[in-house]
Order: C-alpha cells, then sequence, then structure tokens
C-alpha cells in the first residue's frame, strides 16, 4: 500500500478495477479508431459495454520535456 492517495503517481485503472471485482478487463487505445466505420464500432463497443453497466475508466499519456509519465 502506498498509505495516501498523494503517493499515488502512476497506476492502470483496468487492473485496479480488475483486482476489486474479479472481472475481465480490456484496453482499448484510440489509435486503432480512425476511420468513420471503426469510429462507429467503437461507439458501438462503448454504447454496448455502458448498457451492460460495464466499469469503465479513460486515461492519457502526457509528456513532461522527453519523458512519458
Amino acid at each position: 500500500m502506498a498509505g495516501d492517495y498523494e503517493s499515488l503517481v502512476a497506476g492502470n485503472a483496468k487492473d485496479a478495477l480488475v483486482d476489486m471485482t474479479g472481472g475481465v478487463g480490456e484496453r482499448l487505445s484510440l489509435d486503432d479508431y480512425k476511420t468513420p466505420d471503426q469510429k462507429t464500432d467503437l461507439f458501438r463497443i462503448l454504447k454496448h459495454s455502458k448498457e451492460n453497466h460495464s466499469l469503465m475508466s479513460a486515461s492519457i499519456a502526457v509528456s513532461i520535456g522527453s519523458f512519458v509519465v
């Protein structure tokens, strides 16, 4: 355990949700959905997940200088 929330610098929400629920995690990258048909497919996936009350999270990579945190 880190001790407090301020000590948490990075983590993986998908892994945390799997650990807490015992469910199955899936990672999607927006880079894989560029064409209009692919974007429609992504919307269908997200809509279906919401309708099934799936737990979802989102994140972005933030770069500071030449480092990614």
